[in-house]
């Protein structure tokens, strides 16, 4: 009873280097496309900050040399698919009867420097507002990104610093210090600040077997470090393998996590946490063709 809108724009282009989108777009924010290896994501993913989608006008620039830059502003998250707030495909706040609270103008700019054909590095900054129709009154939220991606040989890394700030209020006008996220129509709380670390590592072996051209083995590892007091760390662990044949994409993971929503526990994990917590465990294979 789920189903959503992935992307869906209008495109023009200005000249060689300048690039709108109008429609529900990926948002320009730290590693692109991507921060992970693996079919689980990293945990930016989870708190919107990873392969988030979200309805409004981009612009992406390619004009200076080894240069490309992403200005784009959001006018709110991308529409819900069914009658509730959880139908879709990223992650976003969604309301709840304590806190009706919602994302609302959202400005973005990466900036992504090619130092040669082997590095990327790229800084990003979010800002938006989180609106309460009950107190018909909005709070700042922010994210800003660090990030590196870089190629040796075979291997490929990457790694990314992000500290987030969702400010936020109930209906009765205190401070949050964890939100309601959905996505998939499912819920679940975060804590409203945090640090991210992310890094992830990766071996291509090209292979001539039958259909299979390609298998790369990759570990990817990322945590949240919450200010809160009494807030445990989420920690995030995929060692896995992708099997490339042809558009068949077969990701085959064994996931581990800790005060981890989707590895562990639920509704809190990604919040509060416990400090009694264990590592949690998903053995997963995905297999999609992808055109």
């Amino acid at each position: 009873d789920s189903h959503f809108i992935h992307h869906g724009w209008l495109g023009y282009a200005f000249n060689d280097d300048l690039y709108m989108k109008l429609g529900v777009s990926q948002v320009p924010f730290g590693i692109s496309k991507f921060a992970s290896h693996s079919w689980w994501f990293q945990i930016p993913y989870y708190v919107g900050l990873e392969d988030d989608y979200d309805m409004g006008l981009k612009f992406d620039y390619t004009g200076i040399e080894n240069l490309t830059l992403n200005i784009a502003y959001y006018h709110q998250p991308e529409p819900q698919g069914a009658s509730n707030y959880s139908s879709r495909y990223s992650y976003d706040i969604t309301p709840t009867a304590s806190a009706s609270v919602v994302e609302h103008g959202q400005f973005n700019l990466r900036a992504a420097y090619q130092l040669n054909d082997n590095i990327e590095l790229g800084l990003s900054g979010q800002y938006g507002r989180n609106y309460n129709s009950v107190l018909q009154n909005s709070e700042v939220s922010t994210a800003f990104a660090g990030h590196l991606v870089a190629d040796f040989g075979n291997f490929n890394f990457k790694g990314e610093y992000i500290n987030y700030n969702y400010g936020a209020r109930d209906n009765l006008g205190n401070a949050l210090d964890k939100i309601q996220m959905s996505a998939y129509g499912y819920d679940y709380n975060i804590a409203t600040s945090g640090n991210i670390y992310v890094a992830g590592l990766a071996y291509t072996i090209n292979v001539d077997f039958g259909p299979v051209t390609n298998i790369q083995p990759y570990l990817d590892y990322s945590m949240i470090d919450k200010p809160a007091n009494g807030f445990e760390t989420t920690q995030h662990f995929v060692p896995g393998f992708l099997i490339t044949a042809g558009n068949v994409y077969t990701y085959v993971d064994y996931a581990l996590g800790k005060n981890n929503a989707w590895l562990g526990e639920w509704t809190n994990g990604l919040a509060e946490g416990s400090p009694t917590a264990k590592w949690e465990s998903r053995f997963n294979i995905n297999m999609g063709f992808y055109f």
